[in-house]
C-alpha cells in the first residue's frame, strides 16, 4: 500500500532562510519516516524510540541555531520562542513515552505532525524578516557550526553501523 507522505513540503512552510528551511525539511523527513514505518507495521515501537532520539537531538540543535539567529537579529519575541522550544522538548518526551507505554506509535506521530506544522506556520514565519535582514556572514557562522556537528554525527553513525 503506497500513499503520499504524511507531510508534503510546501513553499508555505519556508522562511526564506535556507539553513532553517533545510532544518525544517529534515524534521519533516523524520516525521514521514515514522509514518512510513507505521504504515508498514515494521516494529513501530522501535521506530518511535529511534525517531524520538533523532528528533530530540536534531530539534535541540535546530532550536539552538534558530535562537542564536533570532538573538543576533534582535527579534523581540526571542524569549517567548525559547519557552515554546523548551515546552516542545518536554511534550515530545511525554508523547514518545506515552506512545511506547501504550504501544501506539500514532500518539507520537500525531504530536510531531501537529506541533511542528503549527510551530513553523504560526511561530517561525514571523521571525523570518528579522533574520533575512542579517548579513550573509552572520548567518554563515551559525550554519557552519551546525554543519560541522552534523558531519560529526554522521561519522559516529557510520562507525556504529560498521561495529
Amino acid at each position: 500500500m503506497n500513499r503520499a507522505p504524511l507531510i508534503t513540503w510546501s513553499p508555505t512552510f519556508e522562511l526564506g532562510i535556507p539553513m532553517l528551511d533545510e532544518h525544517h525539511r529534515g524534521i519533516v523527513s523524520l516525521i514521514n519516516a515514522l509514518d512510513f514505518a507505521i504504515q508498514r507495521e515494521e516494529n513501530a515501537d522501535f521506530f518511535v524510540q529511534i525517531i524520538f532520539n533523532m528528533t530530540d537531538c536534531y530539534a535541540k540543535l535546530h532550536f539552538s541555531a534558530e535562537e542564536a539567529l533570532m538573538q543576533a537579529a534582535g527579534y523581540p519575541e526571542v524569549k517567548t520562542h525559547k519557552i515554546q522550544h523548551a515546552d516542545m522538548v518536554k511534550q515530545s518526551f511525554s508523547a514518545a513515552t506515552q506512545s511506547m507505554r501504550l504501544r501506539d506509535p500514532h500518539i507520537y506521530l500525531r504530536f510531531l505532525h501537529d506541533w511542528w506544522l503549527d510551530h513553523i506556520k504560526n511561530c517561525d514565519l514571523p521571525y523570518g524578516p528579522f533574520v533575512r535582514d542579517m548579513s550573509a556572514d552572520e548567518i554563515h557562522g551559525v550554519d557552519s557550526a551546525f554543519r560541522r556537528f552534523l558531519e560529526e554525527q554522521d561519522q559516529w553513525a557510520v562507525a556504529c553501523i560498521k561495529a
